[in-house]
């Protein structure tokens, strides 16, 4: 689904009025600029994502050694390849294709999305409640279309994430309702 810049900064300003001062804005105020200059990431700043991307799984991610947390993380974000940055993150427990956008989005906030089933259908890579197979390939092709959508907008990447993710919300809404 192709949305226009206006249409795009409508659903990122409901975004924005719905979790205002909620665990979902609150991660961007507090963990994205602490972390935005690390060379890696603490226990607690892994545990904080964690809890944001995916709350009922975070607890994996704290069987996770602080040392190897640090070392993980310092890999992927010191890292010129692309592949090596994603896929080492999933050496950490509680840490997959979801969770390591996250982290690199968070770290790099103009240069990686996060990755989420929910932008997967709305931008078509993927059907309602298909099987998601998350891989490097994937990836890429997700990276490109948000920079391609960049580019078209002129919009940030997180704005993107926010107004494509509440126009999917808002279209299962609708559906909804029409059943009723």
């Amino acid at each position: 689904m192709k949305l226009s810049r206006a249409t795009i900064l409508f659903y990122a300003d409901e975004y924005d009025k719905e979790f205002k001062g909620k665990k979902e804005t609150k991660i961007e105020d507090t963990v994205k600029p602490k972390i935005k200059n690390q060379t890696y990431l603490t226990s607690e700043d892994l545990i904080e994502i964690a809890k944001w991307k995916s709350p009922r799984s975070a607890w994996r991610c704290e069987d996770n050694e602080s040392e190897f947390i640090k070392e993980v993380t310092k890999i992927a974000f010191k890292s010129t390849n692309e592949q090596v940055k994603i896929e080492v993150l999933q050496l950490l427990k509680g840490v997959r294709y979801p969770m390591a956008s996250s982290i690199l989005h968070f770290r790099f906030p103009n240069e990686y999305p996060i990755i989420d089933f929910r932008l997967l259908e709305i931008l078509e890579f993927v059907k309602k409640e298909e099987t998601i197979k998350y891989n490097f390939s994937l990836w890429e092709k997700y990276r490109k279309r948000i920079e391609e959508i960049k580019d078209r907008t002129g919009l940030d990447i997180r704005t993107i994430d926010k107004g494509y993710w509440w126009k999917h919300r808002d279209a299962g809404k609708m559906k909804r309702n029409r059943c009723n």
